[in-house]
């Protein structure tokens, strides 16, 4: 328990680094139509509302990962259960819980991507 508890915020954290402080200088063609098609901007750093956007992207696709584990999880515990009613009770919850979860989380994730498009959309029209 804990290498989870060390781990698991060492590895988000490098996530949320890795994705949010990425920039991207290539000078071959062929690197640069990749990036460019990936949604890098080549030519420089990315805007502030699209780092954000891919950070909270990051953020809720692990905890969607977390929550595909937790079923896996409960129905383990399900089909091990042997009888037991107290440990089918608890995968229940355990399922219940998850699929809540996973309910908020693409609530989120669809009030993020709407809220992120249209500021990326008003600082591109205060720009131009």
């Amino acid at each position: 328990m804990k290498i989870v508890k060390y781990i698991l915020p060492a590895l988000v954290l490098c996530l949320i680094a890795s994705s949010a402080l990425a920039k991207v200088e290539l000078t071959s063609p062929d690197f640069q139509a990749v990036a460019g098609g990936a949604g890098y901007d080549v030519q420089g750093g990315q805007a502030l509302p699209t780092i954000i956007g891919l950070v909270i992207r990051v953020i809720l696709g692990f905890l969607g990962i977390i929550l595909i584990v937790l079923v896996i999880y409960a129905g383990f515990l399900w089909m091990t259960a042997g009888g037991d009613t107290k440990q089918v009770d608890k995968s229940k919850d355990i399922i219940k819980n998850a699929v809540m979860g996973l309910v908020v989380i693409l609530l989120a994730y669809a009030i993020t991507d709407f809220v992120i498009s249209k500021i990326q959309s008003e600082v591109l029209n205060q720009q131009v």
